[in-house]
Protein backbone atom coordinates (compact mmCIF):
# COMPACT_ATOMS: atom_id res chain seq x y z
CA UNK A 1 0.00 0.00 0.00
CA UNK A 2 0.92 3.62 0.55
CA UNK A 3 3.44 2.89 3.30
CA UNK A 4 5.34 0.46 1.06
CA UNK A 5 5.39 3.06 -1.71
CA UNK A 6 6.55 5.78 0.70
CA UNK A 7 9.44 3.64 1.93
CA UNK A 8 10.33 2.63 -1.61
CA UNK A 9 10.72 6.35 -2.46
CA UNK A 10 12.60 7.02 0.78
CA UNK A 11 15.00 4.12 0.17
CA UNK A 12 15.57 5.27 -3.41
CA UNK A 13 16.36 8.79 -2.24
CA UNK A 14 18.73 7.48 0.42
CA UNK A 15 20.62 5.35 -2.09
CA UNK A 16 21.33 8.16 -4.60
CA UNK A 17 24.91 9.44 -4.61
CA UNK A 18 25.56 12.92 -5.97
CA UNK A 19 28.71 14.74 -6.89
CA UNK A 20 29.86 17.18 -4.22
CA UNK A 21 28.42 20.11 -6.20
CA UNK A 22 24.94 18.55 -6.48
CA UNK A 23 24.89 17.22 -2.92
CA UNK A 24 24.87 20.82 -1.68
CA UNK A 25 21.70 21.68 -3.67
CA UNK A 26 19.16 23.13 -1.19
CA UNK A 27 16.26 21.40 -2.99
CA UNK A 28 17.77 18.01 -2.14
CA UNK A 29 17.99 18.90 1.55
CA UNK A 30 14.40 20.20 1.48
CA UNK A 31 13.18 16.95 -0.05
CA UNK A 32 14.99 14.74 2.47
CA UNK A 33 13.69 16.92 5.33
CA UNK A 34 10.16 16.51 3.97
CA UNK A 35 10.54 12.72 3.79
CA UNK A 36 11.73 12.66 7.42
CA UNK A 37 8.76 14.83 8.46
CA UNK A 38 6.26 12.53 6.71
CA UNK A 39 7.88 9.51 8.37
CA UNK A 40 7.60 11.13 11.80
CA UNK A 41 3.96 12.25 11.34
CA UNK A 42 2.86 8.79 10.19
CA UNK A 43 4.62 7.20 13.16
CA UNK A 44 2.91 9.61 15.57
CA UNK A 45 -0.47 8.85 14.02
CA UNK A 46 0.18 5.14 14.47
CA UNK A 47 -0.37 4.53 10.76
CA UNK A 48 2.50 2.08 10.45
CA UNK A 49 5.77 0.99 11.99
CA UNK A 50 8.62 1.85 9.66
CA UNK A 51 10.95 -0.72 11.20
CA UNK A 52 8.64 -3.52 10.00
CA UNK A 53 9.18 -2.67 6.35
CA UNK A 54 12.93 -3.11 6.27
CA UNK A 55 15.46 -1.49 3.99
CA UNK A 56 14.64 -3.35 0.78
CA UNK A 57 11.88 -1.96 -1.37
CA UNK A 58 8.84 -3.94 -2.41
CA UNK A 59 9.33 -5.85 -5.63
CA UNK A 60 7.79 -5.36 -9.07
CA UNK A 61 8.98 -6.46 -12.50
CA UNK A 62 7.80 -4.06 -15.21
CA UNK A 63 8.97 -6.05 -18.24
CA UNK A 64 11.33 -8.69 -19.56
CA UNK A 65 13.75 -7.02 -21.98
CA UNK A 66 14.10 -9.12 -25.13
CA UNK A 67 10.67 -10.77 -24.88
CA UNK A 68 8.93 -11.29 -28.24
CA UNK A 69 5.73 -13.07 -29.21
CA UNK A 70 7.54 -15.56 -31.48
CA UNK A 71 11.02 -17.04 -31.64
CA UNK A 72 12.30 -19.24 -34.44
CA UNK A 73 13.62 -22.76 -33.82
CA UNK A 74 17.42 -22.60 -33.51
CA UNK A 75 17.36 -18.93 -32.49
CA UNK A 76 19.61 -17.61 -29.72
CA UNK A 77 17.49 -15.98 -26.98
CA UNK A 78 18.26 -13.61 -24.11
CA UNK A 79 15.61 -12.02 -21.86
CA UNK A 80 16.26 -10.05 -18.69
CA UNK A 81 13.94 -8.60 -16.03
CA UNK A 82 13.47 -4.85 -15.66
CA UNK A 83 12.18 -3.61 -12.31
CA UNK A 84 9.70 -0.85 -11.48
CA UNK A 85 11.10 -1.02 -7.97
CA UNK A 86 12.99 -3.43 -5.78
CA UNK A 87 15.35 -6.16 -6.93
CA UNK A 88 14.84 -9.92 -6.74
CA UNK A 89 17.51 -12.41 -5.73
CA UNK A 90 15.64 -15.67 -6.40
CA UNK A 91 13.68 -16.78 -9.48
CA UNK A 92 11.69 -19.79 -10.64
CA UNK A 93 9.53 -20.57 -13.69
CA UNK A 94 6.45 -22.74 -14.34
CA UNK A 95 6.02 -24.58 -16.63
CA UNK A 96 9.51 -25.57 -17.75
CA UNK A 97 11.00 -23.36 -20.48
CA UNK A 98 11.35 -24.73 -24.05
CA UNK A 99 14.30 -27.01 -24.77
CA UNK A 100 17.55 -25.04 -24.94
CA UNK A 101 16.50 -22.16 -22.66
CA UNK A 102 17.59 -21.80 -19.03
CA UNK A 103 16.55 -19.46 -16.24
CA UNK A 104 19.35 -18.11 -14.04
CA UNK A 105 17.81 -18.57 -10.58
CA UNK A 106 19.75 -15.63 -9.06
CA UNK A 107 19.45 -12.97 -11.80
CA UNK A 108 16.25 -13.99 -13.60
CA UNK A 109 17.99 -13.85 -16.99
CA UNK A 110 16.70 -16.37 -19.50
CA UNK A 111 19.16 -17.40 -22.18
CA UNK A 112 20.11 -20.16 -24.52
CA UNK A 113 19.62 -21.48 -28.02
CA UNK A 114 16.29 -23.00 -28.94
CA UNK A 115 16.31 -26.51 -30.37
CA UNK A 116 16.34 -26.39 -34.19
CA UNK A 117 13.81 -29.18 -34.57
CA UNK A 118 11.18 -28.23 -31.97
CA UNK A 119 8.26 -25.88 -32.32
CA UNK A 120 6.27 -24.93 -29.22
CA UNK A 121 2.73 -23.51 -29.36
CA UNK A 122 2.03 -20.21 -27.61
CA UNK A 123 2.32 -20.75 -23.89
CA UNK A 124 2.36 -18.65 -20.72
CA UNK A 125 5.40 -19.04 -18.47
CA UNK A 126 4.99 -17.69 -14.93
CA UNK A 127 8.20 -16.21 -13.54
CA UNK A 128 8.21 -15.96 -9.75
CA UNK A 129 10.71 -13.44 -8.39
CA UNK A 130 11.39 -12.93 -4.69
CA UNK A 131 13.53 -11.09 -2.16
CA UNK A 132 13.41 -10.65 1.63
CA UNK A 133 10.34 -8.39 1.34
CA UNK A 134 8.17 -10.81 -0.63
CA UNK A 135 7.54 -12.02 -4.13
CA UNK A 136 5.88 -11.12 -7.41
CA UNK A 137 5.03 -12.95 -10.61
CA UNK A 138 5.45 -11.94 -14.22
CA UNK A 139 3.94 -13.74 -17.21
CA UNK A 140 5.96 -14.39 -20.34
CA UNK A 141 3.83 -15.36 -23.35
CA UNK A 142 5.57 -16.62 -26.47
CA UNK A 143 5.80 -19.44 -28.98
CA UNK A 144 8.58 -21.12 -30.92
CA UNK A 145 7.55 -21.38 -34.58
CA UNK A 146 8.90 -20.82 -38.03
CA UNK A 147 8.01 -17.46 -39.54
CA UNK A 148 5.21 -17.51 -42.11
CA UNK A 149 6.24 -16.97 -45.74
CA UNK A 150 6.68 -13.33 -46.69
CA UNK A 151 5.27 -13.75 -50.18
CA UNK A 152 3.94 -16.44 -52.48
CA UNK A 153 4.59 -16.77 -56.18
CA UNK A 154 2.71 -19.05 -58.54
CA UNK A 155 4.14 -19.62 -61.97
CA UNK A 156 1.43 -19.16 -64.57
CA UNK A 157 1.32 -20.98 -67.88
CA UNK A 158 0.08 -19.43 -71.10
CA UNK A 159 -2.07 -22.49 -71.65
CA UNK A 160 -5.18 -23.31 -69.70
CA UNK A 161 -6.90 -26.67 -69.75
CA UNK A 162 -10.48 -27.12 -68.75
CA UNK A 163 -11.60 -30.62 -68.11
Amino acid sequence: GGAQRFFSVRDSINSVEFSEMHAQDARWKDMTDLIETIDEVLKQMGMFKSDRLGAKAALKISEYRGLRARYAPGERVRMAPEYSFGQADKFSVEPELPEGLELNEQSGVIRGMLARTHEVPERTYKIKASNEQGSTTFSLVFCVARAPPKSLYYRMSDECFVG
